[in-house]
């Protein structure tokens, strides 16, 4: 609880997004024992859309490209409409890893369980909407509700 107290308090001392991707970002993350893969906003386009921070974000453009598409996250992302969204809740595990997605893409990044966090935006697709995605490998246990 004290390292989530602490993500808080970043977040609240950030005056730009690139100042929360910097500090809050990574201190969320250390809280939620999780790897903080990307903070982005979301572009009109969204296949153009940009990290503005995160261990992996520089590999968004690539997954957007190459991934988008076959990723069965990505339609339960896309139908998601509560602020935080536990991919395990909504798809079944096989079917993820039955993907091409997995096999070339989270499998590499051992991205085995995924948490999305929309902070702004109706959807992730809504233009300018900011979100957080977060991993935790295939040898950490998945994100619960707590």
């Amino acid at each position: 609880m004290h390292a989530l107290s602490l993500a808080i308090s970043e977040a609240a001392g950030a005056a730009t997004l690139e100042e929360i991707g910097n500090a809050a970002f990574p201190a969320l993350a250390r809280a939620l024992d999780a790897c903080p893969v990307f903070f982005a906003e979301s572009a009109g386009n969204f296949v153009e859309s940009q990290a503005i921070a995160g261990e992996h974000g520089d590999i968004i453009p690539f997954y957007l490209r190459e991934f988008l598409l076959d990723d069965p996250l990505f339609p339960v992302a896309l139908s998601a409409s509560a602020p935080v969204t536990l991919f395990e809740d909504h798809l079944d595990a096989r079917t993820l890893t039955a993907s091409r997605a997995y096999s070339e893409f989270h499998r590499v990044y051992d991205f085995e369980h995924h948490m999305l966090v929309r902070f702004s935006g109706d959807r992730l697709v809504t233009p300018g909407a900011l979100s957080m995605g977060f991993t935790r490998g295939r040898h950490l246990s998945p994100f619960g509700s707590h």
